[in-house]
Order: structure tokens, then sequence, then C-alpha cells
């Protein structure tokens, strides 16, 4: 629901203070897109979808615990990253996902300067906590992005399409 822009102006004149300036992102919007594609179940019990480093990398993932961190206006950077986490979360619009139908959840994540997203996974989370599936991911890639080979850019939108289909033996996957 919130996003954060930013702008700065110097040298503004007392006597003609009309001012043009440009706001800058220091985010990106990151939308998944879920499909149940079950003919005949329901998911119940969501609360979210997180984006996981397959191999666990914990250095990559901004704002993932809770809380935020502060941003240096003048610097143009987050302050206090030495603690990156290993996954971004997306929380459910509604805890039940009907069969044949689709949710998508909503993100908005400022990027690390200079870090490449590792292979990423999906996690659906219910309400108790604990995951519905990890997936396969790393080699087997079912449910796997592979690693991104240049940061995240702030200002820009990223979408993931995913679908669970109940029956199978890792049903939540990417399908694209």
């Amino acid at each position: 629901k919130d996003v954060m822009l930013y702008f700065s102006s110097e040298g503004i004149s007392t006597t003609n203070p009309l001012v043009s300036v440009t706001f800058k992102h220091i985010g990106s919007l990151f939308s998944i897109t879920l499909m149940n594609t079950s003919y005949g179940t329901d998911i119940n019990d969501i609360k979210e979808i997180r984006l996981v480093a397959v191999d666990g990398n914990d250095g990559w993932a901004y704002n993932s615990a809770v809380g935020g961190k502060n941003f240096d206006l003048v610097s143009g950077e987050f302050l206090n990253t030495e603690n990156p986490g290993s996954y971004i979360s997306f929380k459910a619009k509604s805890s039940t996902l009907a069969k044949r139908d689709t949710m998508t959840f909503w993100g908005w994540y400022p990027p690390l300067s200079n870090v490449n997203w590792p292979e990423l996974k999906l996690e659906l989370i219910k309400t108790d906590g604990t995951a519905f599936t990890t997936g396969k991911g790393a080699n087997n890639a079912v449910n796997s992005k592979p690693a991104r080979t240049a940061p995240t850019a702030p200002g820009k939108s990223y979408y993931f399409f995913a679908v669970w289909a109940t029956g199978q033996s890792y049903p939540l996957e990417f399908t694209n």
C-alpha cells in the first residue's frame, strides 16, 4: 500500500523559490499471482507467500524482518543493512484460495545495492507459520527461478506467476 519516493534540490533562491524536482523511487513493486489449478480442493489457512533463497543464502533480502530501516536522504542509501534476510514475504488478502481461482500477492521492497538475488523458490505459508510446501528448487528447478545476473532496480515492477496443483509431489511451482 505504500511506495516511498524522495527528491532533493539545492541552491534554492529565497527571492525566486520556484523549484522543479524529480522524484526517485527507493524500492520496487513485486507481484506474485498464484492460481489454484485443483479441480476439487480449495487452499485454506493461507497467511502469506514468500520468495526464498534456494540455498539458504541470507544476504539478499532486505526488509523481511519486522520493522523497517532508516533511509539517509543525503547519501541515498538505507542505513543498518548489515543483516539482510533470506526471504521476502507477501501477505495474503484472504486465507482461502478457491479451486480454479487466482490470488495476487503484492509487496514493495527496497533493493540492496549491488546484490544479485540468488536462485529463488516459493513457499506458501499457513496461518500457523508452517509451510504448505518448499518444492524441489535447486537442480530440479520445479519451484525455482534462476539467480539474477543484476540487482533489482528501484522504480521497477517485477511479476511472478505460479500454480498450485494438488496431487503433485511438489504442488507449488513457478509458471514462467
